[in-house]
């Protein structure tokens, strides 16, 4: 697996200077504080009743394991919230402070040191402080604390050393991120370490759905208002090159590795349902390489695998 696929090599700094704008723009356009703390929590319990109502087990007495936590792992701490124990593998390092951004120059680089320095600054320090509380308010077992991280790759073996048999586990916006055969890797080792009768519950944001691309101008709230001929480019345009690693696996490749390794598929949804189906015309799906509405309109597809 790469160093860190939170970036892409190749890319030109005015093409790379253009996507942090965006970024940037996104980010004050989101909740924050309160309301973002809020949000995370419910969707963070939605999740864990799924655990729960599957599995029959309780989460107070049981293991769950985030894999990608990112450099804000909050949804990680939430989970303290709920579970016993609290593992969270990522192949970069957290940054919960400035202090933080120096170990990610060592060991992610100094691009993605800087961006997370930056975030911080413009926004973490001040958002840090009013998630703790909310969470501390509505979950009264939040002890972030006891959230043990593991940097590293998941499709190591080495990483899983130290970490016990999984009740569940979660990932949001991570699979499509990682190299088929790291992938494939992974999935073998949560297979292994998966707890009887568990549950894995993942969100990739699929390529072939119209967000696919990952296009920072590209979201759930402006798809509808953007430029028509720009739709689904990234399945079009040979010289696509986004700014960061994708596997580019379709949603039935996704579902085929998941098999591979073992899982039976007990939910395969499409969150965003038919986001884009305005700029889908006639002559939109002849230019397409694929014309398959599971592909097409899949986006944000939540997996639940036993």
């Amino acid at each position: 697996m790469k160093r860190s696929n939170s970036s892409q090599r190749g890319l030109g700094l005015g093409r790379k200077a253009r996507n942090a704008a965006r970024l940037l723009r996104n980010r004050l356009a989101m909740t924050s504080g309160e309301d973002a703390a809020l949000s995370q929590i419910a969707d963070v319990t939605r999740h864990v009743e799924s655990f729960a109502a599957h599995t029959g087990k309780d989460p107070a007495r049981s293991t769950v394991l985030e894999i990608g936590f990112g450099a804000r792992p909050r949804r990680a701490f939430l989970l303290s919230g709920f579970f016993e124990r609290v593992y969270a593998i990522d192949l970069d390092a957290p940054v919960l402070s400035l202090r933080d951004a120096a170990r990610t120059w060592r060991k992610n680089g100094m691009e993605r040191a800087l961006k997370s320095a930056a975030r911080h600054m413009l926004f973490d320090a001040r958002d840090w402080p009013r998630f703790h509380e909310t969470a501390k308010t509505a979950l009264p077992n939040y002890a972030p604390d006891k959230v043990q991280f593991a940097v590293g790759s998941a499709g190591e073996q080495s990483i899983w050393n130290e970490i016990p048999p999984i009740d569940f586990a979660f990932s949001s916006d991570v699979f499509e991120h990682i190299e088929p055969g790291d992938l494939d890797r992974m999935l073998g080792l949560l297979r292994t370490n998966l707890a009887p009768d568990g549950l894995i519950v993942t969100l990739p944001m699929v390529f072939t759905g119209i967000l696919g691309g990952h296009n920072p101008a590209w979201t759930r709230w402006t798809a509808d208002r953007m430029p028509a001929d720009q739709a689904w480019r990234h399945l079009i345009d040979p010289e696509f090159a986004p700014d960061t690693y994708l596997n580019r696996l379709s949603r039935a490749q996704f579902a085929d590795a998941f098999q591979q390794a073992g899982f039976e598929i007990l939910k395969d949804h499409a969150l965003l349902g038919r986001l884009g189906e305005r700029h889908l015309t006639a002559e939109k799906r002849t230019a397409l390489p694929l014309q398959d509405d599971y592909e097409l309109f899949s986006n944000r597809v939540e997996f639940h695998l036993a």
